[in-house]
């Protein structure tokens, strides 16, 4: 009751716990297992990948469900960007999760992404790092789980950085910085988990001014790029073209994956094996003519050049991706005359 009378706030004594000894006065529950709330451990112990186990199993079970029932890698894609959404995002905007946790899940959805056959796993054509880039350079636009972490920590910093009177940071500045500001490089003692994940975002947020949006406001989104930028090398894999010409194109998302992989030669062929350290033929298996590469495939492998009489664009010369540079080029400039009334 004087609880109520302190906070206008009542107690579910069924959804209600306590662990510490007052739960007697106050006439709630004490459990014997402290469980989650709100999908998030309750105690934070010493081995935290224990502790956020859960994460893993959940998407190891969410994996498994759509191993044998998926689409192509387009119905990959949306899946696995899904998954991020559905548990990572509320547990990742309040604890750091642990390099160990974050690594086996970037490992589990590479897994995925690549597939496997017969029990063994495919060829994996990329590192996952290079997965990270962004569809307008030539990639996925996967995330790196612990810049999103950090990204998605961001925001509270954020929050304590503009927002120094509200109810969380004064908490916070009572316990850990109460006669500095929050910027001060000293964690305070004993400092919890949370205090030290939040303070684990300074690494990109450490300024009141944020340069990286039009109103010098924060976000999650400009967050998540800085520290893609200061953490991988991930600038070295960005491939300019006119990739949004093809993600724009009209077109099932598994024909426009395709070109993509098309374009960036991860399309499986004897030569592209043998650089792979696969020991192969070389020779094309069905003509027995020359070698099988990119190029013999799609123009020169006689099945191809049948194709592209009847479509009557035949002969083609150069490399298949000039001819297919070519033909976004050109998609791209009749939208423009369209646009433009010419």
């Amino acid at each position: 009751m004087r609880f109520y009378i302190a906070s206008r706030q009542a107690i579910n004594f069924s959804k209600s716990g306590q662990a510490i000894n007052v739960s007697s006065i106050i006439g709630v529950t004490e459990p014997l297992n402290q469980g989650r709330y709100l999908g998030l451990s309750s105690l934070i112990g010493r081995n935290k990948k224990q502790v956020f186990s859960f994460i893993n199993e959940w998407l190891s079970k969410r994996i498994f469900s759509w191993k044998n029932r998926l689409p192509p890698r387009a119905g990959k894609e949306v899946v696995i960007k899904t998954m991020r959404q559905a548990i990572l995002v509320y547990s990742m905007s309040v604890f750091l999760l642990p390099h160990n946790s974050s690594d086996d899940m970037q490992k589990m959805m590479n897994s995925f992404w690549w597939g496997s056959e017969g029990g063994r796993r495919r060829t994996h054509w990329a590192s996952w790092e290079r997965l990270y880039v962004l569809k307008k350079y030539g990639d996925m636009g996967f995330r790196k789980l612990y810049c999103f972490n950090l990204a998605q920590l961001g925001n509270q910093g954020w929050r304590f950085l503009t927002s120094p009177k509200s109810l969380s940071c004064r908490i916070f500045k009572a316990r850990y910085f109460l006669k500095s500001d929050v910027l001060d490089p000293s964690e305070g003692s004993a400092p919890y988990f949370i205090w030290k994940s939040i303070r684990s975002a300074f690494e990109i947020n450490d300024s009141l001014m944020w340069h990286y949006t039009t109103n010098e406001n924060y976000s999650t989104k400009s967050g998540y790029r800085v520290a893609l930028c200061l953490l991988t090398d991930i600038n070295d894999f960005q491939v300019d073209g006119l990739w949004n010409s093809l993600w724009n194109q009209l077109l099932p998302l598994q024909i426009k994956e395709f070109l993509r992989r098309l374009l960036r030669g991860f399309v499986p062929w004897n030569i592209k094996f043998l650089s792979h350290g696969v020991t192969i033929d070389p020779i094309c298996p069905r003509c027995q003519q020359e070698n099988e590469d990119l190029d013999h495939i799609y123009f020169r492998f006689p099945f191809a050049t049948v194709v592209w009489q009847k479509m009557g664009i035949a002969p083609l010369h150069g490399s298949v991706n000039d001819f297919v540079a070519q033909m976004l080029v050109e998609q791209h400039n009749y939208k423009r005359r369209s646009v433009l009334g010419m």
